[in-house]
Formats: structure tokens, C-alpha cells, sequence
């Protein structure tokens, strides 16, 4: 499903152009939006200036501005968060209320839910099967007054909607938990790991929705097959883990460890936070079936056979495949997709999943699969070339390493300016996302990459850098 589907119509209409304007470079053209968005030229101009106004509701230095030739521009300030921007909207959006209302509630109860969002129940009934309609694809749904359906599923759609909607200051907010983040950190000792800041987020949203779950004991159903569940418990890093969780569980008297520590070791697999030591891929069962996965896909895609540097990801991305039913598409990246590359790759690759999978895969999640492996493609033939260092504060994950080529190829041009990869002396400009831990860094200004890898952002970007040189 994609996130702006819990939006209204005229919500989805703004955002769809806030998000075209992104993906160009800096202005778009009004005819074209009007043919794009099938919509009337009153209808378009009414959209056009309600998103105008939340621009400059949301950040008093950015704007939507009507350029004498018929075209869109968009300025956005140095600090300017898309994802909280996207996220004023969801907030106010009927549909993304009540899911998380019922996520805040054992029990539902239409009357009281109605007079909390002050609408009324005709409309929340009607407003509940749009939402059914959406959950289809993670094969659960809202009956009874509950979310009902495969315990795994549940917990896999609040991730991905939390993680793809709420940005860092709302999910620090909402899911700071003292004891989770003490099991965090005897999980860090235990296993000599240290979380990135993204990475500590993750696990804590997903730990917090376990708590959260806590309230509907006895009531949960799992679906996993014994033949999984048999293989998993095989794996070392599982029984540690395991352990671990045991313990801690047993000061709420908890007693389905077993199912929560097999949730716990899925998502640390799908979300690539196992431990780096080799041990913990080579000598688990379980995981040695993906790893041969990870082969046949990476042979199709780029005819290699040492699979190594993209194991982590590619085992993290079938894991999820093979355990979630669905994937919420925020819609943030023109990113390049295997089939546009060479769609007889995705082809082969769609009949490899398929075989060694051996379930139905949704339409977002093939797309899901269609961006990473056109990711995969894209990064490796980008390792063939000569590389430059760039001056960005960044991790080590595929995604960061995709922004860093990005900026590398579009600045490295530019006369006087020098693009390195952040260490510790002082900038005149820090490039990062809103994850990336730079207390370690010294810079005169910040600027907050949104993400999405578009010629717009390159503009943006270089205006930035002008009015460094400005100030110098």
C-alpha cells in the first residue's frame, strides 16, 4: 500500500504534487500537472494554493511559488524535514487516526472513537472498510472492535506505518521506553554490537509495538509453520537472543517468550542488526537457505558469483519477503528499477523468488524487490568506477552509500569545492539525514538531506553550498 492512501483525496492531490515538484528539477510545469492529475483547472489552482498555505504554515521560509511562465517553483529552507512535512498532513488525515487509535485501544469502541476524532459513526464505518481494503494486502483486518489476523502481520504493517510516517522527534515521543531501552543495551554487551542511531530507532518502534501487544495475551494468533520454527531454533544467535528476551519478559509474567524471541530474531535479520562476526550467517541453518538465494538473485542480476558485500542486504530484504505480507511505498525515491533497467532480469528473478519462496508476493512488495535489486545493479556497476571521496556524514548501508555516489556524481564538478566523507574537523556545510548522529561533528551549517535522489535535491543542494560561499 502506499502512505498516502490514509490521506483524503485532497490531501493525496497536494502531496502528489509537492512530490512531483521534488522529483524535477525544482519547478514542474501546471499543464502538465493538470493532465497528470486528471483534475479540473479550478479544482488543480484550489489544491495548488491549500499546499501553498501548509508550506508556509509549516516553515515560514519555504515556498510555493507561480512563476510567470505557467510553471511551479518550490524553495525549502536548509532545515527543512519532508517527512515531517508529509506527516502534518498524515495527522490529520481521518483514516491514519484511527489506525492509530485502535492501536492505542485493546478494545474499540466506535461511540467513544467517534467522539475522540469528532466524527461521526456513519462515517467512521464507512471510513473503517476503506481502511479493511488497505490491510487486504497484510491479511489482517479490523473486526469486532480489534485488529484481527496472523500476530506477526499485525506488528509488521505498525512498523512499517510508524516508521515510514512518524518522523524522528514524534516516534522518539512516542516509543521512549526506559526498560526497552535497558534491554537494548544488555543486547549491544551481550553481542558486542553498537546500534546506529537509525538503527537504535528501529529496534526500539518495534520493541515498543511489542508492549504494546502485551495487552492482547491469549488472543494472538501465529502462523508460523513448525518446519520454520524448528530450523530457527537451531540457530545460535536465536537461543542467545532468546535467553535474553526470556529474562526480561519475566518481570511483566509473560509467558509466550518463545513466539516474541522468534518475532525478535525475524526482525533483527530483516532490519540487517545481527552481529558482523561471519559465524552468526555460516553456521545457521535457517539463514543458509537465503544465503543461497542471495546467490541465484545476484548471479541474475549482475553475472558475479562473490555475492559477500551485498549479503546483509539482500538477506534482509527475502527475509522480509518471507515473513511479511505487505510493504507500505512512501513514494520518496525516482529510484532506478531493475525492470526499466532490463526487465527480463526481473523477470528471472521474479520465477527465482517465486520458486524458492513458495508464496504469493503483493504488488507493493514486488516493487519493494524492484527497487533493490535495481539498487543492487545500480551500486555495483557504480563500484566498477574510479571512486571519489565525498563529504557527507553517512553509515555504512546500502541506502547511504547510494546517497553518497549521488551527491558525489553532481558536486565533484563544481570549482572550489571539496566533497569528502565526514570525519572530525570542521565544515562549512554538514550533509545528513535526520538519523544521522553528528555530535561528533563540527560544522557552521546543517543541511538535511531528504532523501529522495532527484536533480531538485541537487539544485537544492548547490544553493546551499552558494550561500556558504556567501556568508564565507
Amino acid at each position: 500500500m502506499k502512505l498516502t492512501e490514509l490521506m483524503d483525496k485532497h490531501q493525496q492531490v497536494q502531496i502528489t504534487i509537492f512530490q512531483w515538484i521534488l522529483k524535477s528539477e525544482g519547478a514542474i510545469r501546471i499543464k502538465d500537472l493538470e493532465r497528470e492529475l486528471a483534475i479540473s483547472v479550478p479544482t488543480l489552482q484550489k489544491e495548488i494554493r491549500s499546499l501553498e498555505t501548509a508550506l508556509e504554515l509549516f516553515d515560514d521560509e519555504s515556498k510555493l511559488m507561480k512563476l510567470d511562465n505557467d510553471y511551479l517553483s518550490l524553495h525549502l529552507s536548509n532545515e527543512f524535514s519532508v517527512k515531517a512535512f508529509v506527516y502534518s498532513y498524515l495527522e490529520q488525515a481521518l483514516d491514519y487516526q484511527i489506525v492509530s487509535f485502535i492501536f492505542q485501544h485493546k478494545k474499540v469502541s466506535i461511540t467513544k472513537m467517534a467522539l475522540d476524532l469528532q466524527v461521526s459513526e456513519a462515517s467512521l464505518f464507512r471510513r473503517l472498510k476503506s481502511i479493511n481494503q488497505q490491510l487486504e494486502e497484510f491479511e489482517i483486518q479490523f473486526r469486532n472492535k480489534k485488529m484481527i489476523g496472523d500476530e506477526l502481520q499485525i506488528r509488521v504493517f505498525y512498523y512499517y506505518l510508524f516508521w515510514t510516517s512518524l518522523p524522528f522527534e514524534q516516534l522518539q515521543k512516542k516509543f521512549r521506553n526506559p526498560t526497552i531501552q535497558n534491554l537494548i543495551q544488555v543486547i549491544e554487551k551481550h553481542f558486542h554490537l553498537t546500534f546506529t542511531k537509525e538503527q537504535y530507532w528501529k529496534l526500539s518502534l518495534w520493541l515498543g509495538i511489542m508492549h504494546s501487544r502485551f495487552d492482547y495475551r491469549g488472543e494472538q494468533k501465529y502462523r508460523l509453520r513448525k518446519e520454520t520454527v524448528h530450523e530457527i531454533e537451531q540457530d545460535m544467535f536465536y537461543q542467545e537472543l532468546k535467553n535474553m528476551l526470556a529474562r526480561y519478559l519475566s518481570r511483566f509474567a509473560f509467558q509466550g517468550s518463545d513466539e516474541e524471541s522468534v518475532y525478535l530474531y525475524l526482525f533483527f535479520l530483516s532490519e540487517n542488526l545481527l552481529p558482523s562476526e561471519k559465524k552468526w550467517l555460516t553456521e545457521s541453518p535457517f539463514i543458509a537457505k537465503f544465503l543461497t538465494l542471495n546467490q541465484k538473485i545476484y548471479q541474475e542480476l549482475v553475472h558475479d558469483s562473490d555475492v559477500s558485500s551485498f549479503d546483509a542486504f539482500l538477506l534482509e530484504l527475502h527475509i522480509k519477503l518471507a515473513f511479511s505480507k505487505g510493504w507500505i511505498d512512501t513514494e520518496e525515491n525516482d529510484l532506478l528499477l531493475l525492470s526499466d533497467y532490463d526487465s527480463s532480469k526481473m523477470s528471472a528473478c521474479m520465477s527465482i523468488i517465486e520458486a524458492e519462496l513458495s508464496k504469493d508476493i503483493s504488488n507493493s512488495q514486488w516493487r519493494m524487490l524492484d527497487q533493490a535489486y535495481g539498487l543492487v545493479v545500480d551500486i555495483y556497476q557504480r563500484r566498477q568506477q574510479k571512486e571519489l571521496l565525498v563529504g557527507i556524514a553517512s553509515d555504512d548501508s546500502l541506502q547511504s552509500e547510494e546517497v553518497y555516489q549521488f551527491i558525489e556524481q553532481h558536486l565533484a564538478s563544481l570549482p572550489h569545492v571539496k566533497v569528502k566523507k565526514a570525519k572530525n574537523r570542521v565544515y562549512s556545510l554538514l550533509v545528513a539525514s535526520e538519523y544521522t548522529d553528528i555530535t561528533n561533528y563540527a560544522y557552521e551549517e546543517r543541511y538535511i538531506f531528504s532523501g529522495r535522489l532527484s536533480l531538485f535535491e541537487v539544485n537544492r543542494l548547490k544553493q546551499a553550498i552558494e550561500n556558504c560561499y556567501d556568508r564565507s
